[in-house]
């Protein structure tokens, strides 16, 4: 599922961006990331997740709806029909603030 997201994205908006920090970022990565982060997020909704990207940069690239249209038809969420807001939530479950380093859980998920 993860793959057929990444070829998706890459290939119909395969630009490879460059964020602030200059590191180079996809679409695809995006929705990975959004993909891993729903799908782990069932199964151990009380394990931190670790990850790279946060919505904040897709939204100012115009991007999200590319991301969010592959995303809602590749996840599996049960009845409920994935929006928008549910797919940037998962994308900032993993990001730069989804966190904070006082009391530590022993497990994260890293992405």
């Amino acid at each position: 599922m993860m793959d057929q997201v990444k070829k998706s994205l890459f290939s119909s908006d395969g630009r490879i961006l460059k964020k602030n920090d200059q590191t180079p970022v996809t679409v695809a990565d995006f929705g990975v990331q959004a993909l891993i982060s729903l799908e782990v997020g069932k199964l151990f909704p009380s394990i931190p997740l670790v990850a790279e990207e946060d919505s904040a940069f897709l939204c100012s690239s115009n991007l999200v709806n590319s991301v969010v249209d592959e995303v809602t038809h590749k996840a599996s969420f049960g009845d409920k029909q994935l929006m928008e807001a549910d797919v940037l939530e998962a994308i900032d479950r993993g990001g730069k603030d989804a966190f904070s380093f006082g009391r530590k859980p022993a497990t994260y998920w890293v992405y």
